[in-house]
């Protein structure tokens, strides 16, 4: 895992998203895969410690449960000194995913960006191209100032631009690409969406370092103890800097963690048809 600090962070700074291709090498690849993939079998419709399926996607929302070499690769002391230098602060474990996708996507997701600071990574397990679902994103839209007053906010915050916002930036738009373990990085200001495409199948680690003033990002999360045992001080400071507050989701109390159901506002009426539905697919494609 080859990671320039300096120049992938003057890259960062200017563009507001970077794509490393082949970041992971076969052998790591295939560790995080093997890692995962028995947690994909165990399944429930409204689940956040093993997995479920919520519309298109698969996702285990608790990667620190099942894949030790995910979160050391999200952890990587390059990745979080290249973090801490981008913000000029401390950095904590925002979130930590994987989202696989088990039906394609026929309807695109609008431009958009999300609110807040961070910097998003996403690492692919097989190979990234327009058929599996390529996000496209525009070069240097993270530093154009927007008021949110002018944009359509979604559920989860993000704020969606005008149908003149692509074609006035054009020129800037980039598409991911690449083989298995390749990675992007970018700014979660920088502008974004996801065209329609044809295949099910992507398979993605989706991680967040956000920084430490921006508290309520920050998530707790669940993780292996064995995990943690394994991990360097510095490590386990980025997963566990943060206070507890009132005004902030914890797992301090059973139950009271938001989850992407809550966050989606997704019934679980809605989620067993979800599951449903995904069950019928996996007959139908054997």
């Amino acid at each position: 895992m080859i990671f320039d600090i300096e120049s992938n962070l003057q890259a960062l700074k200017k563009d507001g998203v970077l794509v490393i291709e082949n970041y992971l090498d076969g052998e790591m690849n295939s560790k995080i895969y093997n890692e995962i993939h028995p947690w994909l079998s165990q399944i429930s419709f409204n689940s956040q410690i093993s997995s479920s399926i919520i519309g298109n996607n698969q996702w285990i929302e608790h990667l620190g449960l099942c894949s030790f070499h995910a979160l050391e690769v999200i952890l990587h002391p390059n990745l979080i000194n290249f973090a801490e230098q981008y913000f000029g602060e401390e950095v904590s474990l925002g979130s930590l995913q994987f989202q696989k996708k088990v039906f394609a996507e026929h309807s695109p997701i609008p431009m958009h960006r999300d609110y807040g600071k961070g910097i998003y990574f996403f690492i692919y397990l097989n190979t990234i191209d327009c058929s599996t679902g390529a996000t496209r994103f525009v070069k240097k839209s993270h530093q154009i100032e927007m008021s949110e007053d002018s944009l359509r906010s979604g559920e989860t915050g993000e704020l969606y631009m005008d149908q003149n916002f692509m074609q006035l930036h054009q020129k800037n738009v980039i598409q991911a690409s690449g083989g298995p373990g390749t990675m992007l990085i970018w700014d979660r200001k920088t502008a974004h969406d996801l065209p329609a495409f044809k295949n099910h199948g992507r398979e993605l680690i989706m991680a967040s370092l956000i920084p430490k003033s921006e508290d309520s990002q920050i998530k707790d999360h669940l993780l292996r103890h064995s995990f943690v045992h394994k991990l360097s001080a510095e490590q386990r400071a980025v997963i566990f800097s943060r206070q507890p507050s009132d005004k902030i989701n914890s797992l301090m109390k059973l139950g009271s963690e938001r989850s992407m159901l809550d966050e989606y506002k997704i019934s679980k009426f809605k989620m067993f048809l979800y599951f449903l539905r995904f069950r019928l697919a996996q007959i139908i494609r054997k």
